[in-house]
């Protein structure tokens, strides 16, 4: 994420640990939009909302792939940053 390529774009962050957070606060300032971020951990996820996600999405109660797409129009996200780190993630980010 760089140089304004972001801007009005959407993008999702997998993973709401600390490297995650920060890609989430980058992306807002770049001007993302909506700016998306996924995990299991309901207290990180807030945190994601005070940094900036437009939208916050715990794994265990939806279907985050299914969430993006609403929001995107049925398009998927423009960029996903996945900061998590496992198989499942790595592969959800391909969706």
């Amino acid at each position: 994420m760089g140089g304004g390529l972001v801007a009005g774009e959407s993008v999702v962050v997998i993973g709401p640990g600390p490297i995650g957070l920060l890609a989430v606060a980058v992306a807002k300032a770049l001007g993302a939009s909506p700016v998306v971020l996924t995990g299991i951990r309901n207290r990180r996820l807030a945190m994601g909302r005070e940094v900036g996600a437009d939208r916050v999405i715990n794994i265990n109660d939806e279907d985050a792939v299914a969430v993006v797409r609403q929001l995107t129009g049925g398009i998927g996200a423009d960029y996903v940053v996945e900061c998590a780190g496992n198989e499942a993630t790595i592969n959800q980010a391909i969706t």
